[in-house]
């Protein structure tokens, strides 16, 4: 009997260090499994950086070829102007009203804008209330109310009503 009890003693102790055991490769395994998880969030961060300077170098490139390219489509430009002017001395005439006309032409757009904006400035005091009561929904001429109970309003300064 004491020979059982201590065979279960035993088993007992190498039942718990075998569960010690699990728990600590559980532990263990789950501390790797976070270590992966870091490493593989780090490892995309670094892959998103990497993509992100890409994606800036690529702009950057494609910029500085824009910048070249309209700097030479300019200077062609002018050369071609240059030209022009040499070739025929009608061209700067030319020019020189083109400029003009578009010069006076937003001169007038912004007069134009200028005087919608503040065409209360340009109206006397009499049409600017009675435009501002036509706005709010009043009429200038006074209703005239008669006994059948329909409204006529006045024709002139007579003040003959219509009805």
């Amino acid at each position: 009997m004491a020979k059982v009890k201590q065979i279960e003693l035993e088993a007992k102790q190498k039942a718990q260090a075998i569960q010690q055991e699990i728990a600590l490769l559980k532990a263990k395994g789950e501390a790797e499994r976070k270590q992966i998880i870091e490493k593989a969030k780090a490892d995309v961060r670094l892959l998103i950086a990497k993509a992100d300077a890409k994606c800036e170098t690529v702009r950057a490139e494609a910029s500085a070829k824009s910048l070249m390219l309209r700097a030479e489509a300019q200077a062609k430009g002018s050369n071609l102007i240059g030209k022009a002017y040499k070739s025929s001395p009608g061209f700067v005439e030319l020019k020189t009203e083109k400029m003009k006309q578009e010069i006076m032409g937003k001169r007038a757009a912004t007069l134009v804008s200028a005087l919608t904006r503040n065409k209360a400035a340009l109206m006397s005091y009499d049409t600017q209330r009675e435009l501002a009561l036509l706005e709010a929904g009043f009429s200038p001429i006074a209703p005239v109310a008669f006994k059948s109970g329909h409204i006529a309003f006045a024709d002139g300064p007579e003040g003959k009503a219509n009805v």
